[in-house]
C-alpha cells in the first residue's frame, strides 16, 4: 500500500516531485499456509518435482536425490516464514 506524504521544503538546490511511502499490509495472507504446513509443504514440493521429472525417462531412480533436495528446500524455506511470522508476532 502506498501513502503520499506531503514534501518538506526543498534545500540544496534538490527538488522532489513526490514522495510515497510504502507499508505493508498484514492482512495479506499469501504465506500463512506454507507457514502452517511446513512439512506439507516440503513433500508436496519435492513429489511434483519427481513425477513432472521422471515421466520423460526410464530410470525415475536418479530422479530421486534431487526431488528429495527441492522438498528439502521447500520444507526449510516454509519453517524460516513460521519463524519470521512467530518473531513478528503475526498470526499464522
Amino acid at each position: 500500500m502506498t501513502y503520499p506524504r506531503g514534501l518538506d521544503t526543498p534545500s540544496g538546490g534538490v527538488r522532489a516531485a513526490a514522495m510515497y511511502i510504502y507499508r505493508r499490509d498484514f492482512a495479506v495472507n499469501t504465506r500463512r499456509w506454507a507457514a502452517r504446513h511446513p512439512i506439507i509443504t516440503g513433500v508436496s514440493a519435492g513429489s511434483l518435482f519427481y513425477v513432472i521429472e521422471s515421466l520423460p525417462y526410464e530410470g525415475p531412480v536418479g530422479t530421486l536425490p534431487f526431488a528429495g533436495a527441492i522438498g528439502l528446500v521447500f520444507l526449510v524455506t516454509a519453517l524460516s516464514e513460521k519463524r519470521r511470522r512467530r518473531n513478528l508476532n503475526l498470526p499464522l
